[in-house]
């Protein structure tokens, strides 16, 4: 089985509390039983690191971007047949965490993995 992972960045403001260590990205398939109801923290999750932002300058001066490809889903398997639904949280060093924010929309993603590698020998190094 292939993995499939979304594409695409997201754009948020920050919260001013210096004690985030990263969010908690939230995601449900827009299919699922209940694709209309708000994300909830019974949802899928990944943890997502500080340094996995990156401020933005020019007219987004003060937001920060999430590359949604970068993230290290740990192994999380997107479904192939629909569009996310996402939410952000912030977390605390207390590991305290934020109210949910959910993106109004579904978000698509590349839906098609690469083919496989093929011929694959092992030589031991001379």
């Amino acid at each position: 089985m292939s993995r499939i992972v979304p594409i695409g960045i997201l754009v948020f403001v920050p919260p001013a509390a210096t004690d985030v260590v990263g969010y908690r990205l939230y995601w449900r398939d827009s299919a699922a039983p209940d694709p209309i109801g708000p994300l909830t923290y019974d949802d899928n999750f990944v943890d997502v690191p500080l340094a996995a932002v990156e401020p933005l300058t020019g007219d987004d001066a003060g937001k920060v971007s999430l590359n949604l490809g970068a993230i290290d889903w740990n192994g999380s398997n997107m479904p192939n047949d629909s569009m996310i639904l996402f939410g952000l949280s912030s977390v605390d060093d207390a590991g305290n965490e934020s109210d949910l924010v959910q993106y109004a929309g579904a978000v698509p993603f590349d839906q098609e993995a690469p083919d496989a590698p093929t011929e694959l020998e092992f030589r031991a190094a001379s």
